[in-house]
């Protein structure tokens, strides 16, 4: 298992507030999430506001899981 790390940009996400967009990735990735992905870094931006200086690393999975009690 180990970290998966998604950078999206789409117009959808213009005059949403950061839960909404999360909640509409949630959505679109339900069926992935259940079948239990371990962790998952999202980073959501409307298009008008992207640029490539915000990419950025995200530490390393350090293992654990509510699935793992």
């Amino acid at each position: 298992d180990s970290l998966r790390q998604v950078l999206i940009v789409s117009d959808k996400f213009e005059g949403k507030s950061l839960l909404q967009q999360h909640q509409l990735v949630n959505a679109a990735l339900k069926n992935e999430l259940q079948q239990g992905l371990h962790a998952l870094s999202i980073t959501t931006l409307p298009t008008s506001k992207y640029t490539a200086q915000q990419i950025h690393d995200t530490p390393n999975c350090l293992g654990g899981s509510k699935h793992d009690k």
